[in-house]
């Protein structure tokens, strides 16, 4: 969430961010293609 990053910042801390569903070309997104 951006709370979370904006938490970490300055903490040295690493964010790791979900894989992206969203395919290349695609024409439409999904609810189940966010995290």
């Amino acid at each position: 969430t951006l709370a979370a990053l904006a938490a970490a910042v300055g903490n040295n801390s690493e964010i790791i961010a979900p894989a992206n569903l969203i395919e290349p070309g695609c024409r439409k997104i999904t609810p189940d293609m966010l995290p």
